[in-house]
């Protein structure tokens, strides 16, 4: 519940406070098995096709965000990425061996994963035995929330268990959240462990961004209409963070789409809406863009390196499964049933001669809706035509024209 009553179901590991093997204790699988079979949560797959843990109590608790999860995952990711950074550079962790979680990999440490582990040879952690420097270790989490006394007790239990296990190496458990209540403060240190925040270990500047971009995204589709400038600031102050500016700038492409659009069109805009069709499947709109009673788009947003390639897999998945969910669900809309409605996959990337080919051969086809697609080099032209002069500058300084391409 401290990260919004969902999580994907791959980090359950990281946040049950259960071992993964160790005698005289359930297992983390097994906790889990339990939940679901008691009905105090629930498995359902999200618009990205994850599988992610709910919070259900048979419908009596349903607490779950679903609509800010992707949001939450990338404002812990930004801190984690920072986190990271900061361990190798003040030596706290080996440099070259210290791992952070990604979407495909959990670090291990103990019985647990963790947001980040490393070995440390940082005095008194490590040790000298025969004549060879043995490390301690360092093992972090990350939740962007304010955290009460429920809230820290599976990281309490972890370091905990892990402390009493034999042979169990020298390590330092550290767990970041937005904000404590006093009581979970303490109660952290009670039991030896450091309990901080983003703005504790990076600043109040850091800090600031990252509430920044957390407002951002609540309000994206408020903030690319009357904003934009919002986003330059953004891309500018939380790239910095090393191993984040991928992530951010696909965050942000959405906005600079959603301001083109709105400007460009003079529409109402809606950013990230989630739908669901009757089968219950799930699919994430990027932009949704409504001109009175009688159009309607629906725009997919890829903010890649100008490099990537946008091949006929990513444009045929788009095509033959997202596009049918978000279309039947919006027909089931009575204000949707009979508007003229088009489909639009935007990149800052570029697409592959087969993409396009495929992407001409079923625009040529279609006759219920209108497909179109443009690349980097035509979203930055559509956005001199329309003389959106902030967003041109934010394309060729953030995507078209980044160093990293």
């Amino acid at each position: 519940m401290a990260r919004g009553g969902i999580i994907p179901k791959k980090f359950f590991k990281i946040i049950s406070g259960s071992p993964q093997r160790l005698k005289k204790h359930i297992s983390s699988d097994n906790i889990l098995r339990g939940l679901i079979s008691s009905k105090l949560v629930k498995l359902e797959i999200d618009e990205n096709n994850e599988e992610c843990v709910m919070v259900d109590a048979n419908g009596f608790l349903d607490y779950s965000e679903v609509s800010s999860l992707s949001n939450r995952l990338l404002i812990e990711d930004m801190i984690i990425s920072a986190t990271y950074d900061w361990t190798r550079k003040i030596g706290l962790g080996s440099y070259d061996a210290i791992k952070k979680k990604t979407k495909d990999y959990i670090p291990e440490f103990g019985q647990f994963g963790w947001d980040i582990t490393a070995p440390s040879y940082i005095w008194p952690l490590s040790e000298f035995k025969n004549d060879k420097v043995i490390p301690g270790f360092i093992a972090i989490d990350v939740i962007s929330s304010l955290v009460d006394v429920e809230g820290v007790q599976y990281f309490i239990k972890k370091c905990a268990l892990n402390r009493s296990m034999r042979n169990m190496k020298p390590f330092i458990g550290m767990l970041i959240a937005d904000r404590f209540s006093d009581a979970a403060f303490r109660l952290g240190k009670s039991n030896g462990l450091i309990f901080t925040t983003p703005e504790i270990l990076f600043g109040s500047e850091m800090a600031e961004n990252i509430r920044q971009l957390t407002a951002t995204l609540e309000n994206a589709a408020a903030i690319a209409a009357k904003n934009p400038d919002k986003v330059n600031s953004l891309l500018n102050s939380l790239s910095r963070i090393e191993g984040s500016a991928i992530n951010l700038r696909g965050a942000l492409f959405e906005l600079i789409v959603g301001h083109l659009v709105y400007k460009g069109e003079g529409s109402s805009i809606d950013i990230g809406v989630k739908v669901r069709n009757r089968n219950g499947e799930r699919a994430e709109i990027d932009i949704r863009r409504v001109k009175g009673e009688h159009e309607l788009a629906i725009y997919e947003c890829k903010g890649y390196q100008p490099s990537t390639l946008i091949d006929v897999k990513d444009v045929e998945i788009w095509l033959s499964k997202k596009v049918p969910i978000i279309r039947e669900a919006l027909r089931d809309e009575s204000r949707f049933k009979d508007v003229n409605m088009s489909f639009e996959y935007w990149t800052s990337g570029r697409f592959s001669e087969d993409a396009i080919s495929f992407l001409k051969e079923k625009s040529n086809n279609a006759r219920k809706y209108k497909i179109c697609w443009k690349d980097g080099g035509d979203i930055l032209d559509y956005a001199r035509q329309i003389r959106a002069t902030s967003m041109v500058d934010v394309l060729n300084q953030h995507y078209v024209k980044h160093p990293l391409s």
